[in-house]
């Protein structure tokens, strides 16, 4: 082995480790999209695999923008996995199509697909990390455009390292001239996306045209900007917490969709505080921030400070409240939500007519070969305890999202899920003595996932009984 080659995985196994990344017993999934970044990110992991003691699976996309390219690297990588004999899925999903309904871009409805297919073949496959090939000038990129575009301390952090706990980026620290270095050290070849080397969309035209042009200025300027998105992204992570840690001691009230909280000595916080507090809030009942920004946050804190005592001021998506020391942020009138619950008995059925949807449950005694699905769930039967409850979600819900040590609330997971506010009451919850077993339709729990042990299987399906939804 090379001292090159010493050197790249040296620096890939110090930001595993600063990171916590990775634990030993993982099965990581690699996204593998034939590229120098994905490759030098599955031939790293794959000379690590022993001394980090995981396995992999690979998962290839095809987004049919590329026509007869996209075919011709899938085949390199299925022929890439053959060699260096990890398992592989692959899937090919009409992007174009996706982008033409759904009305969003082309970079936004690929992202989504490609996301959502990572988390779908990890939950199959049991995989309880995914591994992405993002690079330190990416990071850099990624500063650079969020700046132009006006971001503030959260948006300049770029990258995280790790995201939700499952999404890890081994070579986020790693210049894409070390990994090209690398890949020639092993005589590892890769594809070239064409569409990559044209100004066509922002960041591209920001790695051809841009990033060229302040290198006359300092020939590191991508080391530069990761690094300073690295330091951002710590400084931001503190003052999110300072402001979390603030607003939960003057948190009154917290429903879905709306937030009641007291802002008495409002005044004595720095500006700073005050902002992200406000922002916080506004996330909390809203579900996102999308649309929000600083003048919104502004407006608000010209309201809290103003003379009136009962104020309020329209947001996108959320109205905002002053009644006198206290704020209140609300996404709609409050209303008494519907509940649901049912029994579902192993094996049988249920029909969930507030989700628009039946879940069949059946008992297996071999490991079942399915299709990749967010609509099935195999769990381990000997860690259930029937008849099983499917329910709609309640205060307090938790659970365990499979490949996350610890727990998450239900509602910041469905936020992180982006699943619109309207719908969160009526995505059916599957409940096992108390314990969430399966977020219907999203993720199962790690506590009741397969393992190489099991012995026997349930298999839960849904079966959409609303056709139009």
């Amino acid at each position: 082995m090379s001292k090159k080659v010493r050197d790249f995985l040296g620096k890939v196994k110090e930001t595993i480790r600063e990171y916590g990344m990775i634990r030993a017993g993982d099965k990581v999934l690699v996204a593998v999209s034939g590229g120098p970044d994905s490759m030098a990110l599955l031939r790293s992991l794959d000379l690590l695999k022993e001394e980090l003691d995981i396995t992999l699976h690979i998962a290839h996309l095809d987004h049919r923008f590329r026509g007869k390219e996209s075919v011709e690297d899938a085949r390199f990588v299925a022929e890439t996995a053959h060699k260096l004999g990890i398992p592989i899925t692959l899937e090919e999903i009409d992007v174009p199509k996706f982008i033409e309904e759904t009305g969003l871009s082309e970079e936004e409805g690929a992202r989504r697909v490609r996301y959502e297919f990572l988390e779908r073949t990890a939950d199959v496959v049991g995989a309880s990390r995914i591994a992405l090939g993002h690079t330190a000038d990416d990071q850099a990129e990624t500063v650079l455009m969020r700046l132009i575009r006006g971001s503030g301390t959260r948006g300049l952090s770029g990258i995280p390292p790790v995201r939700s706990s499952r999404f890890i980026r081994p070579l986020i620290r790693i210049p894409r001239k070390q990994i090209e270095e690398f890949l020639a050290e092993l005589g590892q070849s890769y594809r070239i996306d064409s569409t990559n080397l044209k100004p066509i969309y922002t960041r591209n035209r920001i790695r051809l045209e841009l990033i060229p042009l302040l290198t006359r200025y300092n020939p590191n300027i991508s080391s530069v900007l990761a690094r300073a998105g690295e330091i951002l992204a710590a400084e931001d992570e503190l003052l999110s917490q300072i402001a979390e840690e603030e607003l939960n001691e003057r948190l009154i009230e917290e429903d879905q969709g709306y937030v009641r909280f007291s802002i008495v000595g409002f005044e004595g916080l720095h500006v700073a505080l005050r902002r992200r507090i406000v922002r916080r809030a506004i996330e909390m009942a809203k579900g996102n921030l999308l649309e929000i920004d600083l003048s919104h946050v502004s407006s608000v804190l010209r309201m809290i400070f103003g003379e009136k005592p009962n104020a309020e001021v329209d947001l996108p998506g959320v109205r905002v409240e002053k009644r006198y020391s206290e704020l209140i942020a609300t996404v709609h009138p409050r209303e008494n939500k519907p509940l649901y619950e049912y029994r579902l008995d192993l094996p049988g059925e249920v029909e969930i007519s507030e989700a628009g949807m039946k879940l069949i449950a059946e008992v297996r005694d071999k490991r079942p070969e399915l299709p990749m699905s967010e609509e099935i769930a195999v769990l381990d039967l000997e860690r259930l305890s029937p008849p099983l409850i499917v329910r709609n979600r309640r205060p307090g819900d938790r659970f365990r999202p499979l490949g996350m040590n610890g727990s998450k609330k239900l509602k910041d997971f469905l936020i992180e899920r982006k699943v619109p506010i309207e719908e969160r009451d009526k995505v059916p919850i599957l409940i096992s003595n108390d314990e969430i077993v399966w977020v219907v339709g999203y993720r199962i729990d790690e506590r009741f996932k397969m393992r190489d042990e099991t012995k026997r299987f349930a298999v839960i399906w849904t079966e959409r009984t609303d056709v139009s939804r």
